[in-house]
């Protein structure tokens, strides 16, 4: 069963001069700005799925899709 958000631990400021952290708190503040996002992108996930409740547990969600 693929979930829209598994819960992290909140994104702070990064404490490491690294561009990748930089890129993921962009993201988490888009995210937050716009949270509809995630829905378009988990109802892209499961378009044509018989039933999207079924499934294997474990997949990416919805979030980790769109930070990917």
């Amino acid at each position: 069963m693929r979930k829209k958000i598994r819960q992290q631990l909140p994104i702070v400021a990064p404490a490491v001069n690294h561009p990748h952290a930089s890129e993921l708190d962009m993201m988490a503040t888009l995210i937050a700005q716009r949270p509809e996002i995630i829905d378009l992108v988990y109802d892209d996930l499961i378009r044509g799925l018989d039933d999207p409740e079924n499934g294997r547990h474990g997949m990416m969600t919805a979030q980790q899709v769109f930070k990917a």
